[in-house]
């Protein structure tokens, strides 16, 4: 089966459904969340977490990561922005506020 049509160890899922190879651990360990080391770059399928099969979880699941990481980016940039909102005085202090009295 492996050579004629490509299934790895001749198993429909790519990969044995053991402990070894659930959760965490599937497709390879660090590789869990669906990522790759290429930003951007996402894996979904019967080798990613979920299964083989043909229900459409690893797609699904790869469609909540892209989404959670796009809010996280989000979220990222503006917290970025408001600490250099607060870092940025709005008034210097050598010249007083409209109004006031010099010292």
């Amino acid at each position: 089966m492996q050579e004629e049509y490509g299934l790895v160890g001749g198993n429909i899922f790519h990969g044995e459904l053991s402990l070894g190879q659930m959760f965490h651990a599937r497709p390879a360990a660090g590789y869990a969340d669906l990522r790759t080391p290429v930003s951007g770059l996402y894996q979904a399928g019967s080798g990613t977490h979920g299964g083989g099969g043909v229900t459409g979880i690893p797609g699904r699941n790869v469609v909540r990561q892209v989404l959670a990481d796009q809010r996280a980016a989000r979220w990222r940039r503006q917290v970025s922005q408001l600490s250099r909102v607060s870092r940025v005085s709005p008034r210097s202090p050598a010249r007083p506020a409209p109004g006031q009295p010099d010292r």
